[in-house]
């Protein structure tokens, strides 16, 4: 078996978690019957078939063939156009490529007779490696080309692409591109993971004279639906292709985080797919430069510092547009969270120039809106939301120690008025209580019996609750005016996973929960929890009621379509002329006289003597006119 490989769907730059998320997405929640074709021995299938899928697997090695029969729902042995002649009547919603195109005489021909074996509005999932990278041009700058037994250079590969002679191919197929994205690694992580023994100078040299933005794209992953290839769906296309749209980029603490993935991560991506944009999610401790030229508007999120102030700035001054993504209400934290208060009450004055100086402001609430409007009247509600779980929790009649009673937070929040209440309801019925994150401690401290679990990932989380048959969500909250800014995405969350909620009657929740419908609202009273949590216990009815009207509810009021609707309006309302990309990317900024300063707030690590060596030669190879040129170049 040649190709062999383990699922790691918590990172998020390869291949199989971004083709795996593509099709997730696709899914929403639903069952798919899915054709991997090349499966190997059916690694990636079987995540699919764990999440709920039936997979069938087209794969011509017989050892690996054997192998992945084991796990999946059926296994051809053989190659896909004799599956073709031998399957005419199958029909599929997914089929996958997973790095398979180069591999085929003609793809171009099998991509077409796909159309045929998929069922109304599929797709395809395709993932490819891009020869541009920048370890196969720093080869070629060596005058070699040289084939191994991986990677980019396979031996087996028939063909090769590019970004843009792969939508070219799926454009000469007939098929409309719905979303494509890039696994992202250096040079020298090329150059190790596929032995080029390329020599530093090639790599520096390639990196210095670049003219395009994809130098680091090892592989593209892509989704596509078949259209036959339409005058409108070459126009998308080639739209895509061409990157006409707005570009993005978010600078955050932690690119992997789950804040990041649902505030901005996933809504921009979903705008981007629909609008012909480009979104970049990049760490601000790192150099990017580049990318914040090449961006046409600028999105910090939450935290801010003299550092991001300044970058902000000086990219004001060279025509960007500064975005600031808040979704608590920072200037006002309550006495509970002091234990926060040192720390933000040293960012509050640069969050507070954030907040006043930005072009926009996105925040998750129309409360949170009202508190800062005094500060900047461009202010865009972009909600949260809660897409369809690979898996929903049953409920079924059990005894009523057979009930688990859930409570989460990332943090402290108030629970005190939980205590009495949960001691009373664990005498009589002797529940299962579980306890996620840091408030296990204060149920700990006072003689509650939980079962602790540590903080998650967002999709490990509703992985977890979807597994918990019978389990009641349980969300108190105070009334303080910071939680009142606060964005009801935990019940949104337990509600796409079938779980009902009880929550406290304030907002945000008596806003979006209708009582008895879609969960149940209590009072600030012991006797108030106690009984709508009895009643959740008592009846498996009522609790499946409520979890079927909240999921239906979430799914279609609170969805990432209508975040990324709001982005939409929000970047339609800061740029409604749009970039006119060639002006864009043919008139340099003049910054001539800022040049110094721009340098020292942005790229503190090009203070180095090899970066004047690099202007030198540059100024002698073409002027001091081209040399700026070519620093601030747009690509």
């Amino acid at each position: 078996m040649k190709y062999q490989a383990s699922i790691d769907l918590s990172q998020p730059n390869n291949s199989h978690t971004q083709a795996f998320n593509k099709i997730s997405e696709f899914a929403a929640g639903n069952t798919l019957s899915i054709l991997e074709v090349g499966c190997s021995s059916g690694y990636f299938g079987s995540a699919l078939i764990n999440h709920g899928h039936q997979v069938w697997g087209i794969e011509p090695d017989e050892q690996a063939a054997s192998v992945a029969s084991e796990s999946l729902t059926f296994v051809f042995c053989g190659f896909i156009e004799d599956f073709f002649s031998k399957h005419q009547s199958s029909k599929f919603d997914v089929i996958v490529f997973g790095d398979v195109l180069e591999h085929l005489l003609d793809p171009v021909s099998i991509l077409r007779q796909c159309s045929g074996f998929l069922n109304k509005d599929g797709i395809i999932v395709a993932s490819l490696p891009n020869v541009s990278h920048f370890a196969v041009r720093a080869m070629l700058l060596e005058g070699r080309w040289e084939y191994s037994d991986l990677g980019i250079l396979d031996r087996t590969h028939l063909a090769f692409y590019t970004r843009d002679t792969l939508i070219d191919l799926f454009s000469d197929a007939g098929y409309e591109i719905k979303d494509i994205s890039a696994v992202r690694i250096s040079a020298e992580q090329a150059d190790e993971l596929c032995n080029f023994k390329l020599s530093t100078d090639s790599i520096q040299a390639v990196k210095r004279f670049a003219t395009d933005d994809h130098g680091y794209d090892f592989q593209y992953v892509l989704s596509a639906s078949f259209c036959g290839g339409t005058g409108s769906t070459k126009h998308r296309n080639e739209s895509i292709k061409n990157e006409d749209g707005l570009r993005i980029v978010v600078l955050v603490s932690d690119p992997s985080s789950s804040i990041v993935t649902i505030r901005l991560r996933s809504p921009l991506t979903h705008w981007a797919t629909k609008n012909g944009g480009s979104v970049k999610v990049l760490s601000i401790h790192e150099d990017h430069s580049h990318d914040l030229l090449w961006a046409d508007a600028i999105v910090f999120q939450r935290e801010a510092s003299s550092y991001t102030v300044k970058v902000a700035e000086e990219m004001k001054k060279i025509g960007k547009k500064i975005i600031f993504e808040i979704d608590d209400l920072l200037t006002n934290l309550p006495d509970f969270l002091s234990h926060h208060k040192n720390t933000i009450n040293q960012s509050l004055p640069f969050i507070e120039k954030m907040l006043s100086s930005a072009d926009a402001i996105s925040v998750s609430t129309s409360l949170l809106a009202e508190q800062l409007q005094n500060r900047n009247k461009k202010i865009r509600v972009t909600p949260n939301y809660s897409e369809k779980s690979s898996g929903v929790a049953k409920h079924f009649d059990v005894e009523p120690n057979q009930v688990t009673l859930i409570v989460a937070s990332s943090d402290q929040v108030l629970v005190e008025e939980l205590l009495e209440p949960l001691k009373v309801l664990n005498k009589k019925y002797n529940l299962k209580i579980v306890a996620i994150g840091p408030i296990a401690t204060t149920f700990v401290a006072n003689n509650i019996k939980v079962t602790k679990v540590e903080l998650m990932s967002h999709p490990d989380f509703k992985a977890y609750i979807s597994s918990i048959d019978n389990g009641i969500g349980i969300i108190p909250l105070d009334e303080s005016t910071f939680s009142k800014c606060k964005s009801p995405v935990k019940y949104f969350d337990y509600s796409s996973c079938g779980i009902p909620s009880v929550c406290s009657k304030v907002m945000p929740y008596k806003e979006v929960i209708e009582h008895k419908h879609t969960g149940m609202l209590v009072e600030s009273s012991s006797n108030s929890w106690i009984e709508h949590i009895e009643m959740l216990i008592l009846s498996s009815t009522l609790r499946r009621e409520l979890a079927d009207s909240a999921r239906d509810y979430i799914l279609s009021d609170h969805s990432v379509r209508q975040c990324s609707e709001e982005w939409k309006m929000l970047l339609n309302d800061l740029m409604p002329d749009g970039i006119s990309r060639s002006q864009h990317a043919s008139k340099p900024p003049n910054l001539s006289a800022r040049f110094p300063k721009l340098i020292v707030s942005l790229v503190p690590r090009l203070l180095k003597i090899k970066t004047y060596t690099r202007l030198i030669k540059a100024v002698k190879r073409h002027g001091i006119s081209g040399a700026i040129k070519r620093l601030f170049r747009k690509h």
